[in-house]
């Protein structure tokens, strides 16, 4: 992928998490998530309500890691100070 596709996709990735209608999504999401796992009556209901604020935390995550990896490849692509004077 060429920086400016990763540049792309991390816009994209902004976009995204920045959405009104994401952002409450997320946030409904995470509240009945931690409403489950408060709520479980059983081992197995709170084993389940886990695993479920873990996928949730992945999904998330990746789609932030879109805008980590943005400034990484950014930094990693920075014209050095010898090639900015010209050495």
């Amino acid at each position: 992928m060429t920086p400016e596709e990763v540049r792309q996709r991390a816009e994209r990735a902004r976009q995204i998490l920045e959405d009104p209608m994401v952002k409450e999504a997320f946030r409904a999401t995470e509240e009945a998530l931690n409403r489950a796992v408060r709520s479980a009556k059983t081992e197995g209901e709170a084993f389940k309500a886990a695993i479920a604020c873990q996928v949730f935390d992945l999904i998330k995550g990746a789609i932030e890691g879109h805008i980590q990896t943005a400034k990484i490849t950014e930094y990693n692509f920075r014209p050095t100070l010898r090639e900015r004077i010209g050495l």
